[in-house]
């Protein structure tokens, strides 16, 4: 019996192993020389277009160590390169943040304990849905202790090509990227370099420890390893100044990264002080009174576009139902306009705070979020209906359309319909704002509220200025129309582009969330739109069923997203930095369009501009790479792009022509002629 048992459990030993086989090749450990690498946990899932980490992990003997990206005083780095597959190309290797290892005064960088670099792969766009896409990675590096050998490693795995995109994972131990770029210079034989960093009191706190910071370069020779560095503080930021060898040559773009005594560790970009990349026509040196201007133009000119309407009609109809009782109109439009301005100012503050955080955010952050663009398709839908006339709420909802007061409310009503012009102002650009948003975000802390606030101002005072100048001149306010039944009918007329509204949030939200989140979300509408259009049905039952439809509805969210749709068509090719940086060495002319599915003026400016006939034909001719951007998802490469060239936001349009020193950045509203002009300007 015993010996059944005994033989029983080595079968089952047996099978068990055996079931393991096919999975173990991935997260075997390769030995080389004094050194082991293991590739593992990695995903099994990649979409068309889309992007996956492959977690490599080095392991150094006892007493022994390998090389960062730069190795500091001697030493090798660690290359990793993809071999040759179809349909699958290497973007970038993330790298934790060194140790500075010193051995008889030589300064290296890198790790004498177990590391993990994620390299980041991504799929072509045409690849098939449920296809294997196997990979291997060669790994070429040193590792020494009194000597030095080199090792090399093949990690083989396999990646199935899925619809459902799995979410990027990397490791706490990887430097977080700062927002605020540095600036660094020469001096004679001094490199200087700056940090710009007000407003940011926790990074402060760090950069003034007592045991200070350490700024490792990711490119050879900039810093010298061995040189002492030691920070100087001042009220906008921090400095360090470093000997440089009169010789060495400085780049456009340096990586950095910056080592705390806690251990955490901020990863920036800095460029040349005398000349910036991609540098705007008003960047932040211009001063807060500047950008506060810039900012109220801004808002000024968002009135205009698209994404307000429908809310500053029914404005103008509100105005029209009070506009006899000049004192409560006056009241109303001052109500709405603190309504808009204190919605700005706590946008200001969230994207300060979530940069503070170490977020990678910018202007319309909060439409990446699946939960957003659910909850603003039902509202949308809701004040549709609401205009429709098809029910009155006394009042909540009411409040928010700003269509009608609400009774006994009618200010709640007037501010909450600031609150929505904002929440739907969110999708649109308007010229002078980017720049301005871009300086707010650098600056942060009382600068950006400034600013915002500024951006309120503007956006508020052409509907205050209107109403006062109506109720002041009694001329022009016997002009008004007075209240009648074309109200009704001009009320459902605005119902429309309320719908029209809630079909394209709808439309974004399955670029974010898939067929299946997009299903949940109209079942969810759907269930709304009956209850309220269903009278005959007890008001309690309806309130149930408008609930369980918003609660579908905002559950959606929670469904698996979708991978990011990323256009190949006529030419274009998806955003990287690093293809980006090659096609500029290579002397290419590239157009580079930052953009995003809830993007209603980017979404005009390819109808318009990009899409036109003679500016593809002056693509073709020039032989221009398009190349695309994708920030309906949040992308920590594109915010990167975006801060870069003093930008929050999208659209964001860069032209790249060929031997060119600086790129040309594009106004925020194009036409053909405005981008043939800036291909024939950098010919």
């Amino acid at each position: 019996m015993v010996r059944s048992l005994i033989r029983f459990k080595h079968i089952l030993l047996s099978l068990v192993l055996v079931a393991l086989m096919p999975v173990s090749p991935s997260w075997a450990a390769v030995r080389s020389g004094h050194m082991t690498a293991a590739l593992g946990p990695a995903p099994a899932t990649i979409t068309p277009g889309g992007e996956a980490a492959l977690p490599v992990t080095l392991t150094p003997d006892r007493d022994w160590h390998t090389y960062w990206i730069n190795p500091g005083d001697t030493g090798l780095p660690t290359d990793i390169s993809l071999a040759g597959v179809p349909g699958l190309s290497l973007t970038r290797t993330e790298w934790p943040t060194p140790q500075k290892l010193t051995y008889d005064g030589v300064v290296t960088y890198g790790y004498d304990q177990p590391v993990t670099a994620y390299v980041h792969v991504r799929a072509a766009p045409d690849l098939k849905i449920g296809s294997q896409i196997p990979y291997t990675l060669h790994i070429d590096s040193l590792v020494c202790r009194d000597s030095c050998e080199p090792v090399s490693f093949d990690l083989s795995g396999r990646l199935s090509v899925s619809a459902q995109m799995a979410p990027i994972v990397t490791s706490a131990a990887l430097p977080v990227d700062l927002q605020r770029p540095a600036t660094y210079s020469r001096e004679g034989g001094v490199l200087r370099i700056r940090f710009s960093l007000p407003g940011n009191p926790a990074l402060r706190a760090r950069f003034t420890h007592p045991d200070g910071a350490f700024i490792f370069s990711e490119i050879a020779d900039l810093i010298p390893p061995s040189a002492p560095q030691t920070l100087t503080t001042d009220p906008q930021g921090f400095s360090v100044n470093l000997p440089m060898a009169s010789g060495t040559d400085l780049p456009a773009l340096a990586p950095l990264v910056v080592r705390f005594a806690d251990g955490a560790a901020v990863r920036v970009l800095a460029h040349e002080a005398a000349s910036p990349p991609a540098k705007p026509v008003a960047s932040a040196h211009n001063g807060i009174a500047l950008a506060a201007l810039l900012a109220f133009l801004g808002g000024l000119v968002l009135n205009l576009m698209p994404c307000v309407f429908p809310v500053l009609s029914m404005k103008l109809l509100a105005l029209t139902r009070t506009g006899h009782d000049h004192r409560l109109a006056r009241r109303e439009a001052l109500i709405y306009g603190l309504g808009a301005i204190l919605s700005f100012v706590a946008l200001s503050v969230l994207l300060d705070v979530a940069r503070a955080l170490g977020g990678m955010v910018g202007w319309g952050f909060q439409l990446q979020s699946p939960y957003v663009t659910a909850a603003l398709s039902l509202l949308m839908l809701m004040v549709g209906l609401n205009l429709s006339g098809l029910f009155e709420i006394g009042g909540s909802l009411q409040a928010a359309a700003g269509a009608q007061p609400i009774g006994r409310h009618p200010y709640l009503a007037a501010f909450m319909t600031g609150v929505l012009a904002v929440m739907v102002a969110a999708p649109c650009s308007a010229p002078f704002m980017a720049t301005a948003t871009g300086v707010a975000l650098a600056r942060g802390g009382f600068a950006s509220i400034a600013i915002f606030t500024a951006l309120g101002l503007g956006f508020a005072a052409p509907f205050v200025a209107l109403t006062f100048t109506l109720t002041w001149m009694p001329s022009l306010a016997r002009l008004m129309p007075r209240p009648g039944p074309w109200m009704d009918r001009l009320r459902q007329f605005l119902a429309i582009p309320m719908y029209l509204a809630a079909a394209w949030m709808a439309w974004v939200f399955w670029q974010q969330a898939g067929p299946a989140g997009l299903g949940l979300l109209v079942l969810g509408m759907a269930l709304v739109a009956a209850a309220i259009i269903a009278r005959k049905l007890p008001n309690g039952w309806r309130a149930v069923a408008v609930i369980i439809g918003l609660a579908l509805g905002i559950g959606s969210a929670m469904q698996t997203p979708a991978a990011p749709v990323i256009a190949t068509t006529n030419g274009q090719v998806a955003f990287s930095q690093a293809r980006l940086d090659a096609l500029r060495t290579q002397g290419q002319p590239v157009l580079v369009d930052m953009t995003a599915a809830w993007c209603l003026t980017c979404k005009v400016n390819e109808r318009v501009a990009l899409a036109d006939t003679r500016v593809r034909s002056a693509l073709k001719a020039q032989n221009v790479v398009y190349m695309v951007g994708n920030w309906t998802h949040r992308d920590a490469e594109i915010t990167r792009y975006l801060t870069q060239n003093g930008r929050s936001g999208v659209p964001l349009y860069v032209y790249y022509g060929p031997g060119q020193a600086q790129p040309v950045i594009l106004p925020q509203l194009l036409t053909p002629g405005v981008v043939l002009k800036a291909l024939q300007a950098g010919r």
